[in-house]
Order: C-alpha cells, then structure tokens, then sequence
C-alpha cells in the first residue's frame, strides 16, 4: 500500500514505477518505492531528472538490514529511468536480483550459462568461488545495458576489470569471462595479465611520478632523438 502521505503524489511519479515493477510483487517493493516518492518530495526533483550523483547519494543513505533490502529496487530504477549504469556498486554484494528487476527474471541465465559451460569443459572455472564468474558476467551485462553478451565489449571489460581491486575474486572472474568472450568472437582478444596485476585507476595514478603524468595531461609528448638524454628544444 502507498503511504497516505504519499497519495498526494501525481500519478504520472508513481505510474511508470508500478509499470515496470509489477511483477517484483512483494511488501518491498511498495517500501522502495514510498521511500523514493518521499525523497522526491524532498527534492522537489523528478526521479527521472535525477543525476547519477543524486542517485548514488541516496542509494547509499539507505541502510540498515531492513531498509538494505530495498536497494536492489531503488537501483534498478535509476537504471531504468536514469539509464545510470553504475548504481549497481554502491554496496551491493548480489546483483542477480537487481539483473532480474532490469532484465526480466531469468534473462541472463543464457549468458550465464555460456560462459560457465565453457569454462568448465576448460576445467578452468574457480570452483572454491562459483559466484565469482557469475558476478563478474553479470556486472558486465548490467554495464552493458543489455543481456546478451554479444553487447559487451572488450573496452568495457577493461574499464570494469580496472576498476577493481588487484587479486579481486570479480576481477578473476571478468579475466575468465573474458576467455569466453574472445573465444566466441564477441572481442577481439582476452584480457592479459597486465589487466590483472595493475591497480585500479587511483592506485596506478598515485603509484606514477608527478613528471611521467604531466607531459599526458598537457598533449603529445614530444619525440626523443635516438641516444639522446634530454628531450629536444623547440624553435627558439
């Protein structure tokens, strides 16, 4: 049941939610989706007009066991009407609920199911960690905005295996994805070891000297003679 004081909301703030989440159907959802009118309400702001910033804010303020509980929805909102696929790493452990509130329930078993198949006729899959892979996939689907992995990229399995942790179990699992992935076709090549021993962004920027990074940031570098030791004048 919507709140009271929420029944002043306009139908055109509740409908397009009751549209894409009848078949959550749970006390949850309703919970989730008061919770989102009332800081509506406090914005004076559309969900809809939210920016990831804003959303990612107030998907994090919601804590406690509880409250926890309701993240998946409010995510999977702001997926679907922000079309803000990063939500999905503010705290959130199990992302096959948020895949199926996004997706379609059971939408990326097929995916799933490829790519550990494969793996496992390779005997390559983690077995002390199952989920590894299967997490790893499905932040990659998610990422990617579609549930077929023939939408996802060997750019963005980059991007998501460096935002990660080195030794990570999730990046062991995208570097197996990976696998699976250039092995069908759907990229060019796996990822190579260096993706895997790198840091993530912050910790390989912080780890290179202030002079290696400036001659980036302000253009091309300029080219050293052979053999030489200082790097050449320009015109004088």
């Amino acid at each position: 049941m919507i709140h009271e004081r929420n029944r002043v909301a306009p139908a055109r703030l509740i409908d397009p939610l009751e549209a894409v989440s009848t078949r959550w159907g749970n006390a949850v959802t309703d919970s989730a989706r008061n919770m989102l009118l009332m800081e509506v309400g406090r914005r004076s702001l559309a969900y809809w007009a939210w920016d990831e910033q804003t959303w990612t804010a107030f998907v994090a303020s919601v804590t406690g066991e509880i409250r926890h509980r309701r993240r998946a929805h409010l995510v999977a909102w702001g997926y679907l009407f922000g079309g803000h696929r990063r939500l999905h790493r503010v705290q959130m452990p199990k992302l096959r609920p948020l895949a199926d509130f996004v997706f379609g329930h059971g939408a990326v078993d097929p995916a799933l199911e490829q790519v550990c198949t494969l793996l496992e006729r390779w005997e390559t899959s983690p077995k002390p960690q199952p989920e590894s892979v299967r997490s790893s996939v499905i932040e990659a689907l998610l990422s990617a905005g579609s549930p077929h992995l023939k939408d996802v990229t060997l750019e963005l399995v980059q991007d998501l295996d460096a935002d990660h942790p080195v030794s990570s179990a999730r990046r062991r699992g995208f570097f197996e994805m990976s696998r699976v992935l250039a092995a069908n076709g759907c990229i060019p090549e796996p990822l190579v070891n260096g993706h895997q021993q790198r840091g993530t962004r912050p910790e390989t920027v912080a780890s290179v000297p202030p002079e290696w990074l400036e001659p980036c940031r302000s253009g091309p570098a300029a080219t050293q003679t052979p053999g030489s030791s200082t790097m050449p004048h320009g015109p004088s």
